[in-house]
């Protein structure tokens, strides 16, 4: 981990003091929507998700994530993820709900 004094609450959230910066980048071909932060986005390790029913089962970012209208798939892994979505929601739409699920989690 990133940070050394980094501590997981009951929930499995990253606590930490620091703001966190988030880049997207969205592919269309593909409809997906990658993010990289400056701060790892869980503490369990690698995760994937086929499925959003999958996402409501896992860590709390995937909890979280799951709620947005659209998301199929999400996987993460340190301080990136990258999330599939139904191709009738814009990108822009789902990388716009995610940024703001992470300023609210993290900050």
């Amino acid at each position: 981990m990133e940070a050394e004094n980094a501590k997981l609450d009951v929930y499995g959230w990253i606590a930490l003091s620091e703001y966190i910066e988030i880049k997207t980048e969205i592919d269309d071909k593909v409809n997906s929507v990658s993010v990289t932060t400056n701060l790892a986005l869980s503490g369990l390790g690698e995760e994937r998700y086929l499925t959003a029913q999958a996402m409501e089962k896992g860590s709390a970012l995937a909890l979280s994530l799951s709620q947005i209208e659209g998301i199929r798939k999400l996987a993460i892994e340190g301080k990136e993820m990258v999330v599939s979505h139904d191709p009738t929601v814009p990108s822009r739409i789902i990388a716009s709900e995610i940024s703001a699920d992470l300023k609210e989690i993290f900050l």
